[in-house]
């Protein structure tokens, strides 16, 4: 756009006179640097706002994924605890019952035995410390007693009795006892001279002597007071003594066949069951070589065991021989041997050398090597049957 010459003199005058203030242009450099800074740290906050929130996010997303398989873990390690439980009658140290997920402790061993034992235990690093700690609390009475079976067990003889009459003081007694002894059998009650007490079988001490199972009520009157209302508990005793005749017992059985093993448990009075099978019979029948352990449970857990072998019955072994020359029972010989090719056999000294050894032996060591005196054999079979003796050798 052009101007004429009026119009520039009254732009002309209307900027005569005005003057600049000093550092002016400096000031406004100054501030335009200043905003042009401020925008970029602005700019710059918020990115590293955003940046900041994004890793928080990230952070706490992986805190929740963590929390979620160590929870899952929990659970999963709950599930797969393996308890304690303690034995009465058996000498080891334990018994491991992995069917269950159930350790047998003889409570009364070693205790370093016992923690040892637990160590070599093929189970979780984690459950062997809680079975450990489990045992020491065990071991030093730490553990409360179970107040599932102690109870209150008060009735009152009328229910529309006003409360103000009714007993204040707490009275506690079992609902069931399970013992190996006779018991002394009472409730657990203060003061107890201010009451009377009946029993169900006519007694009126405060605790009654106990020693055939039943159940037994008690009835307890207030001697000093205005109502006849009463109070009774009742209480089932069983009293069941340790059972008989458990020991280790090994039992021996030929190759093919079966072997019975059998409790000898009144089965109306103790549970039976067999460790690592299901059966709670009295016997069982089994063809493979092991130890079979039935437990026997009353008021305590017992343990019965039996230590199967298997054994080829067709073979006879002498346990002494001649080797003198005269061709009678000069040579060890096994009968029926040479139906079962690459039969081993093993000689040892008292000292626990082994002074022959064949890889399929053919009746044919005669002892000319050694000299008379016992000797110890094994016979490994072709199957990993084995069978060991005493040899004695007559010279």
């Amino acid at each position: 756009m052009k101007l004429n010459n009026n119009e520039n003199d009254k732009i002309k005058e209307a900027f005569d006179g005005y003057e600049v203030p000093k550092d002016y242009f400096d000031f406004l450099e100054k501030n335009i640097l200043n905003k042009t800074v401020n925008k970029r740290n602005f700019i710059s906050d918020k990115i590293f706002t955003s940046a900041l929130l994004a890793i928080s996010v990230i952070i706490l997303s992986i805190i929740i994924y963590i929390n979620k398989v160590n929870t899952t873990q929990v659970f999963e390690y709950a599930n797969n605890n393996y308890y304690l439980s303690i034995l009465s009658n058996d000498s080891d140290l334990y018994v491991l019952d992995n069917a269950n997920k159930i350790l047998y402790l003889n409570i009364d061993s070693n205790e370093n035995d016992i923690i040892n034992a637990i160590n070599k235990l093929n189970i979780p690093e984690k459950e062997k410390n809680s079975l450990k700690l489990n045992y020491r609390l065990l071991k030093y009475n730490l553990i409360a007693n179970n107040q599932t079976d102690v109870i209150d067990t008060v009735k009152t003889a009328n229910d529309n009795i006003d409360e103000n009459e009714k007993f204040d003081t707490p009275l506690y007694m079992p609902r069931e006892i399970c013992s190996e002894k006779p018991i002394l059998l009472g409730p657990s009650i203060p003061n107890q001279e201010r009451y009377k007490f009946k029993w169900s079988n006519g007694e009126t001490n405060n605790k009654i002597y106990i020693s055939e199972s039943g159940t037994y009520s008690l009835t307890i009157t207030p001697i000093n007071s205005q109502t006849t209302k009463s109070l009774y508990a009742t209480t089932k005793v069983k009293i069941l003594p340790p059972p008989k005749g458990l020991s280790s017992k090994n039992i021996s059985g030929c190759v093919g066949s079966e072997v019975t093993l059998s409790v000898d448990i009144d089965t109306t009075k103790y549970q039976i069951k067999w460790m690592n099978n299901n059966s709670n019979s009295k016997s069982i029948n089994v063809s493979k070589a092991g130890t079979y352990i039935a437990k026997i449970i009353g008021c305590e857990t017992y343990l019965d065991t039996f230590n199967v072998s298997f054994s080829h019955c067709d073979v006879i072994i002498p346990n002494a021989i001649t080797p003198n020359g005269d061709g009678i029972n000069d040579v060890f010989e096994i009968k029926n041997i040479e139906n079962y090719p690459n039969t081993q056999l093993y000689i040892y000294a008292n000292d626990g050398k082994l002074i022959y050894h064949s890889k399929d032996y053919k009746n044919d060591w005669d002892a000319s090597n050694v000299q008379a005196g016992t000797y110890m054999y094994k016979i490994i079979f072709p199957d990993k049957i084995s069978q060991s003796g005493t040899l004695l050798i007559i010279k």
